[in-house]
């Protein structure tokens, strides 16, 4: 599995989020995504999910483009950092549909998480806390078995308990069902042995 991002830049209102950026990724291996915020980590995860368009260059995921490519996607989880669920929606009901989009989603992994982070399935969404809706997050990343798994600071609102129960997670993910595992944080003292490599987006 690779990500090719080539002379990337993004454009916003005549001010660029990205410009010219360029890098590869291989995996399955845990890359930290690490930046102040500004940095162009959150536009360029949406880039990468194929969210949003490019201004200029491309990126392609083993050779292919990632916008507008409906099929790639599906080899694409991105958890982003809020609104990732819809708030009329019990938890059983955010799986379901996720269910739906991820050909290699895992239905009993997701119930075995739903007890480790204490979810119950009838919960709403609404009514969930932001602990609860990051570890819902969690849940769905790790249950979609994505070859492209992004986490953008999927923690929050979750104590250093929770945190540590996702850090386990990861590893045990990534020995059971190797992936390219992309994390974006700022607990960087937290998460840094986790990583196999790193990738630093400057201003």
């Amino acid at each position: 599995m690779k990500i090719d991002v080539s002379n990337v830049s993004k454009l916003y209102k005549q001010k660029y989020a990205l410009k010219n950026v360029s890098f590869t990724l291989e995996g399955p291996k845990i890359i930290g995504l690490l930046g102040h915020n500004g940095a162009g980590k959150t536009t360029f995860l949406n880039l990468l999910a194929g969210l949003i368009a490019t201004t200029e260059g491309q990126i392609c995921f083993n050779g292919e483009n990632v916008f507008n490519a409906p099929v790639i996607l599906r080899d694409i989880c991105y958890v982003a950092e809020s609104r990732n669920f819809q708030e009329d929606m019990t938890v059983a009901q955010s799986l379901k549909a996720n269910s739906f989009f991820y050909p290699k989603w895992d239905g009993e992994l997701a119930n075995e998480l739903l007890q480790v982070f204490a979810l119950h399935p009838k919960y709403k969404v609404r009514n969930l806390s932001k602990g609860m809706v990051s570890a819902l997050g969690i849940i769905t990343g790790f249950a979609s078995n994505a070859t492209i798994t992004i986490f953008d600071e999927p923690y929050i609102g979750l104590d250093v308990a929770a945190r540590n129960t996702f850090y386990d997670l990861l590893i045990e993910q990534q020995i059971e069902n190797p992936r390219l595992f992309l994390l974006s944080t700022h607990l960087i003292d937290e998460a840094s042995e986790l990583f196999e490599e790193i990738l630093i987006l400057h201003e």
